[in-house]
């Protein structure tokens, strides 16, 4: 790189002037370079449309499940399946929003009764998840982390070390 007559005055070591340059025209690049979200409100639905779109189609009717078009970047809606309680077969289901300039993520897991009725959610549970029978475990196959519903539904989940509580927003 070649200064010009003016940089070669003002900083007569030319090296260091380039580095400086170097730097700042870097700098500039990587920042111009995170991943920002804008409110494009692009929505997907992830599992048997059978039962993933009914469910999701009922999330949208409960407030704080999902969000309203033109607040976030994208939302997915992933049916993980059923899981054995003593109160029969329970159905689960993630929500995942992307939302804000910075792209953060509010994540929810869904209860729905056989019927396909709102239980309620625990906010902040990631994926992934699986179901083992009656346990929802998280983490990749082999994990030990599983919350058991053999005694019903659990009023707090336990999972990967941290503590969900169940909420029921109608």
């Amino acid at each position: 790189m070649r200064l010009s007559k003016r940089l070669r005055q003002r900083w007569p070591n030319g090296i260091a002037a380039g580095a400086l340059i170097f730097l700042a025209a870097n700098t500039i690049t990587a920042a111009d370079e995170r991943p920002t979200c804008d409110d494009r409100s692009f929505r997907e639905i992830i599992g048997p449309a059978t039962i993933a779109g009914p469910l999701y189609q009922k999330a949208q009717a409960i407030a704080g499940l999902t969000w309203k078009d033109g607040e976030f970047e994208r939302e997915s809606f992933t049916y993980i399946g059923p899981v054995r309680s003593e109160n029969g077969n329970l159905h689960v289901t993630h929500v995942a929003t992307v939302w804000g300039p910075s792209c953060r993520q509010t994540d929810r897991l869904v209860l729905w009764n056989a019927n396909l009725q709102y239980i309620g959610h625990y906010y902040g549970v990631q994926m992934p998840l699986r179901i083992e029978g009656s346990r929802l475990c998280a983490g990749n196959p082999g994990s030990q982390s599983c919350a058991s519903f053999d005694n019903g539904i659990p009023q707090q989940l336990l999972l990967e070390g941290e503590s969900f509580d169940l909420s029921a927003t109608k």
